[in-house]
């Protein structure tokens, strides 16, 4: 990530793992796959309120444990350089 941001001429702001209970499930789904050969699914969006608790979780997950170093995604916080340096 760091390499496209800098490519990109911007200057990170802020970065940080998410989604840290969803490691080992990703994991085994990633294993399960090789394994046999399946071909990778197109995850669906849940239905509203099941997708507003999901939400509501990984708020409270992130508030406790988002300072871990490892999650299953990565999210980063860029922004065009102030100084006009490249």
């Amino acid at each position: 990530m760091r390499t496209t941001v800098e490519r990109s001429r911007l200057v990170t702001l802020e970065n940080g793992y998410m989604f840290q209970s969803l490691v080992v499930p990703k994991l085994i789904v990633r294993v399960k796959e090789a394994l046999t050969a399946a071909p990778a699914r197109i995850p669906r969006i849940p239905p509203p309120a099941l997708n507003r608790a999901i939400q509501a979780w990984f708020r409270q997950e992130y508030a406790v444990a988002g300072w871990l170093p490892f999650g299953g995604s990565l999210l980063t916080i860029a922004a065009r350089r102030q100084d006009g340096a490249s």
